[in-house]
């Protein structure tokens, strides 16, 4: 089985109804770290700050990433759902991608951030190589409720989460996001980030410092 080499990469989901833009950088660890990008509708994609901050994060520390664009986003064909079922299938699509392309890569862990940790985290359960999920900015506001309600009792595994927001979040209050994260299964760790919004610009690496950590922490723990 030959390895895929690092660079843009092309993913057929699994549905067969899109062709996934992607990139995906080799490292030598055996586990894997793919990432999810925001809201599409407010212009997200794979290149936005937060994103492309953690991919090559992890790459410098020896993960294979790969992030992507949901479908109808940048490159990737097909079209969007409002529901979230086209973009979960696109998430188990690149799992399984990864895991066919880099055979060293055995386990992986999901970090969504905004609307794409919606979407991970209610992959996670479904997905048995997943060994845990970071949400960043979960969006617990009514928007996301109308939308993608539904999605969030998919959250709730065993699996290992960590759900991480600023302390001026733009879409989700303290309260409420304390509130909802009490009522996740265990094991569960969350951080608020003082003096920090929704987007995180010039604030990258005060977010992923503490992700970092908790990735590092999840994989020694599972390793034992």
């Amino acid at each position: 089985c030959e390895m895929a080499k690092s660079g843009l990469c092309s993913i057929p989901t699994k549905d067969g109804l899109a062709m996934l833009e992607g990139e995906l950088r080799v490292g030598e660890s055996d586990f894997g770290i793919l990432l999810t990008h925001p809201m599409p509708a407010f212009g997200g994609n794979m290149y936005n700050n937060v994103v492309s901050y953690g991919a090559k994060l992890f790459q410098s520390k020896g993960y294979t990433t790969l992030k992507f664009n949901f479908r109808g986003v940048g490159k990737s064909t097909g079209k969007g759902s409002w529901r979230g079922s086209y973009e979960r299938d696109d998430v188990f699509s690149c799992c399984e991608y990864m895991l066919q392309q880099v055979p060293t890569v055995k386990k992986i862990i999901l970090v969504g951030y905004s609307y794409g940790s919606v979407i991970a985290s209610s992959c996670a359960k479904d997905i048995p190589e997943v060994v845990g999920f970071c949400a960043i900015s979960y969006p617990f506001g009514p928007l996301t409720f109308m939308l993608l309600g539904h999605l969030l009792h998919e959250v709730h595994t065993d699996k290992p989460k960590f759900f991480i927001i600023g302390d001026t979040d733009n879409f989700t209050g303290e309260g409420n996001f304390r509130s909802k994260f009490e009522q996740l299964p265990e094991p569960k760790q969350m951080k608020v980030i003082e003096d920090s919004d929704h987007f995180w610009f010039k604030k990258e690496h005060i977010l992923f410092d503490p992700i970092l950590s908790w990735v590092e922490e999840t994989i020694k723990n599972h390793k034992n």
